[in-house]
């Protein structure tokens, strides 16, 4: 891959992770009224947004190791859901 089209590669990718952080500016969160509720009700919140964040630049991770994680900008592919998602509901519920 020449210089050129990797400069190319990356811009589209920055572009593709400011798109996507600005889809979830306007659409992240649940209410905390909500969330207060939910608990009350003895329900459990899990909020998987942190595990859908690089730990060193806070910036949405959209491959890894090569590896596409979305399907669009509002899906994972099945590997996204088994890298990000599932670990998070083996580690935070149990099967009674």
């Amino acid at each position: 891959m020449t210089t050129n089209n990797r400069q190319s590669v990356d811009e589209a990718l920055l572009q593709t992770v400011r798109c996507i952080k600005a889809f979830v500016a306007e659409s992240d969160g649940i209410k905390p009224e909500t969330i207060a509720l939910i608990k009350m009700g003895g329900g459990m919140v899990i909020d998987p947004k942190p595990r859908f964040l690089d730990r060193v630049e806070n910036l949405y991770v959209i491959q890894s190791n090569g590896v596409a994680l979305y399907r669009d900008k509002n899906h994972l592919t099945v590997q996204g859901a088994q890298f990000i998602l599932l670990p998070l509901f083996r580690e935070s519920l149990t099967i009674e």
